[in-house]
């Protein structure tokens, strides 16, 4: 169908102000879509259930920012919406790349957000800030660089905490 025909179709008032060649069109949707895909698919990744909607529908799953240390304070900034999983992951090396190269294994910080978009947009802005800023903000939570999470697993791996 013409362009033109449906925006008169869709009842807008005015038709686009010269014909758009579907070739053209298609152009621009791979070159938009690439971007919209990739957030459709974080945001299907991060999708709560019925039961985890707020009244207007917003996403309210419970999502948190995590810092990952060694002893030598080499840290890493991540975020997710299964906590457990992520730390178990991270103390048991479970897939390759930086956390494991430099045995990231002690939670040294963590922030709860109620929603998964507050909390990636805190992660980013944590990513954003300097070395010197990302220490402070440990040091003023956990002094001591204490593992917040020594106590999670028994020896097999297992989760010792009640969920």
């Amino acid at each position: 169908m013409p362009s033109h025909l449906a925006v008169i179709l869709s009842g807008a008032k005015n038709p686009p102000a010269k014909p758009v060649r579907a070739a053209d069109n298609a152009a621009n949707q791979n070159v938009r879509g690439v971007g919209e895909a990739l957030r459709a698919e974080i945001l299907r990744l991060f999708e709560p259930q019925n039961d985890e909607r707020g009244e207007r529908g917003e996403n309210v799953k419970t999502a948190w920012v995590y810092i990952m240390a060694n002893t030598h304070r080499t840290i890493y900034v991540g975020v997710t919406t299964n906590l457990d999983r992520s730390v178990w992951d991270h103390k048991n090396r479970a897939f390759d790349g930086f956390t494991k190269r430099y045995g990231l294994t002690k939670l040294v910080y963590v922030a709860e957000y109620s929603r998964i978009d507050d909390a990636i947009v805190w992660e980013k802005s944590l990513k954003g800030k300097t070395r010197a800023k990302k220490l402070a903000l440990i040091a003023e939570q956990n002094p001591r660089w204490n593992d917040l999470a020594w106590n999670w697993y028994d020896e097999a791996g297992n989760r010792k905490r009640p969920q």
